[in-house]
């Protein structure tokens, strides 16, 4: 397979668990993505593409990242930037109609959960700026990033929004969502799933699992519920990894 040999050459062998690791997506996921970016219409190659997985993925710095894919710092760094512009420019899956794709709606009072939504942070370079620094600078990952918030289909797991990026020691995700109007298209029947991050009891459109009461229990029926609930979420939201 022509991915897992060019893998293989420049990480020497090929691993499964490896191979996500380095580039964030399955050998599958890999080869889907391949067959639709890069060939002819796109201009991209095959390992130009990986390139650039492994510099979204990594952000590797300095010359390292030219250091693995043997060339240099200059010439790597074209050919990244160069491939996701590309990519980008061809990317049509991120469709706020996707949501309701192969959608079941229930009669009842129980509110259709039609996306489940998270975020993720991305590494940058520290700001020069030390305001900017203390901006983007986030505790819980001891790094530099830029946060960016997702929303995932609830019944296919189909990427429906995506927002802009901001600095990830400065926003919260549900602070994100609201900025952005992530509820603001939903129809009146549609709820947003979340973690218990998002503080979702207080913003009726969002759905999240239930929290044992100081000093109390969790009823069976909670439990089950909470059981369905995360279940679902992290199937769909691992889109985000």
């Amino acid at each position: 397979m022509k991915n897992q040999r060019i893998y293989s050459h420049y990480f020497n062998r090929f691993n499964e668990s490896a191979f996500n690791s380095n580039l964030g997506l399955s050998l599958q996921e890999c080869c889907y993505a391949v067959d639709k970016y890069c060939g002819q219409r796109t201009g991209v190659s095959c390992l130009d593409f990986l390139m650039a997985l492994h510099f979204a993925w990594k952000y590797p710095k300095g010359h390292y990242g030219g250091t693995i894919w043997k060339m240099c710092r200059q010439k790597h760094s074209e050919k990244v930037w160069r491939t996701l512009s590309i990519v980008e420019a061809f990317m049509d899956e991120i469709k706020f109609e996707n949501r309701l794709k192969s959608a079941i709606f229930m009669d009842g009072p129980d509110a259709y959960c039609s996306m489940h939504t998270d975020s993720s942070d991305f590494m940058i370079n520290r700001p020069s700026d030390s305001a900017e620094a203390k901006k983007h600078y986030t505790y819980k990952r001891r790094k530099f990033a830029m946060r960016y918030a997702i929303a995932v289909a609830a019944n296919t797991g189909d990427v429906c929004w995506l927002s802009s990026g901001h600095p990830a020691g400065s926003i919260s995700d549900l602070n994100i969502n609201r900025r952005e109007g992530l509820v603001e298209g939903l129809q009146f029947f549609e709820r947003v799933g979340a973690d218990g991050a998002y503080l979702c009891r207080r913003d009726p459109m969002y759905k999240c699992p239930h929290r044992k009461p100081r000093g109390g229990e969790l009823t069976e029926q909670q439990i089950r519920e909470n059981a369905s609930v995360i279940t679902v979420r992290s199937s769909r939201t691992s889109s985000l990894a």
